[in-house]
């Protein structure tokens, strides 16, 4: 059945004003109901891990545990993070302190055997690879973030807050945990997209079957979104009882806090940019707090500003 709505929409055109009848379906926007958990299990997290940072990673309460994207061949990437703000047990520079944390590459299973020894070495030498038992693909990003909630709430428990993230973004932590620490309640916070059409074909394809509705909730874009432990913990136990979506941030982002009753929320206007060119000085300047789409020199470059700061003065 579908209802009937009455839209009236004014349209300038020369000097005439048209009204328009519009008739729109109830299945745009998803309903509340879509939302209620179920009461069978719907979906598993059995893929099991294959590489897992040591059961001493998190012996101590920490401020911050960072969850990343990667994959192998970007080795350049991780490691521009591991040098810079994913610098761990060092303060940040000019700073007296640091947020306490721990970093994690989060990793499905490689298409070729070698690389997959690679990663192993890694392991070894980082400690901060966390390797499910999955192929690689690109809609496996929501099965990674979802074994990693599950890897934190067995080893990782006493963390307060969660940031995921990709391997080509430059966070400004303190300024993250700044924002983060003023806020109470349950929440999720990050980059939000008010609504957006789901696709039927092309590259982000989602059957009508997968979701029903034409429009996604609210949701945080998937590079920068952080919340406490308890939100992602919920989560987690939502999942169980849940639809699943294969879209990360519309699923981990959107539909999963809204089960959770967890307010979805912008960081800042101009706090986080997201495929734009970053001036690598808006960090250091307080006007950003996470960009994207980053190229590894240029991550070294703004991390300098924070060690040379009168660089960035006009």
């Amino acid at each position: 059945m579908r209802n009937a709505c009455l839209k009236k929409i004014l349209l300038t055109l020369g000097t005439g004003l048209f009204l328009a009848v519009c008739f729109i379906p109830n299945d745009i926007f998803p309903t509340e109901e879509y939302f209620v958990l179920r009461k069978e299990t719907l979906n598993l997290l059995d893929q099991g891990v294959l590489l897992s940072p040591s059961h001493n990673a998190c012996t101590r309460e920490l401020d911050l545990l960072v969850l990343v994207l990667s994959v192998v061949e970007n080795r350049d990437k991780r490691r521009s993070i591991r040098d810079t703000w994913g610098r761990v047990n060092q303060p940040w520079p000019l700073l007296n302190s640091r947020p306490s944390m721990k970093v994690v590459f989060l990793f499905g299973v490689a298409p070729k055997p070698e690389e997959n020894l690679e990663l192993n070495s890694e392991s070894g030498l980082h400690n901060d690879i966390l390797q499910i038992n999955a192929s690689e693909s690109y809609f496996l990003p929501t099965l990674k973030i979802l074994m990693a909630f599950k890897w934190m709430k067995e080893v990782c428990s006493s963390v307060k807050y969660v940031l995921k993230t990709d391997d080509d973004v430059f966070v400004n932590l303190p300024l993250m945990m700044e924002r983060v620490s003023s806020m109470k309640g349950r929440f999720i916070l990050g980059d939000k997209l008010p609504y957006a059409l789901s696709h039927r074909s092309g590259k982000h394809t989602v059957s009508s079957k997968e979701y029903p509705f034409v429009f996604y909730p609210p949701y945080l874009i998937g590079y920068a979104y952080i919340m406490t432990r308890e939100v992602a913990l919920s989560m987690l136990n939502a999942f169980y009882h849940m639809p699943f979506l294969k879209i990360e941030d519309v699923y981990i982002g959107g539909i999963l806090p809204r089960a959770t009753s967890t307010s979805v929320m912008q960081i800042h206007p101009s706090w986080i940019d997201n495929g734009q060119k970053v001036d690598i000085c808006d960090f250091v300047q307080r006007k950003l707090i996470a960009g994207a789409n980053i190229d590894n020199d240029v991550i070294y470059k703004i991390w300098q500003t924070f060690k040379e700061p009168w660089r960035c003065k006009k």
